[in-house]
């Protein structure tokens, strides 16, 4: 009778004492992907756009940058109405970044006013 009253006692010892393993995948030890917001920049470097078009969805801001010693004038085509973006007009020197936003879709042309025939087309989609 002691043996059968020793084994639940055992029993009860060796499995309280026990866990259930946690399983983990390899997934689960990574860390989460960060989802970056995608950075449109365009930059004035040497007199050019680079790159001489972007295309980028509606809503989207474009980042004009001037990579270049002189100052520019960024100016909304066709030279000289500017009238596709009228509120583009800007001048931006060495260093500087110039943020604009578009809402609207289409295909639209910025240029240097100081040199008209550098061009930068941009496709809102």
């Amino acid at each position: 009778m002691k043996k059968f009253l020793f084994l639940p006692l055992l029993f009860t010892l060796f499995f309280s004492g026990c866990q259930v393993p946690h399983v983990t995948s390899i997934r689960d030890n990574q860390p989460s992907p960060v989802i970056q917001e995608q950075t449109n920049f365009v930059a004035i470097e040497n007199g050019q756009f680079v790159p001489k078009s972007v295309s980028i969805a509606k809503g989207t801001t474009l980042n004009f940058e001037n990579k270049d010693d002189a100052i520019f004038t960024l100016a909304s085509g066709p030279h000289p109405a500017h009238s596709l973006l009228k509120d583009l007009y800007k001048i931006i020197g060495k260093g500087e970044i110039y943020n604009y936003h578009f809402d609207e879709a289409g295909t639209f042309g910025v240029h240097l006013e100081e040199n008209p025939s550098v061009n930068l087309e941009i496709v809102v989609k």
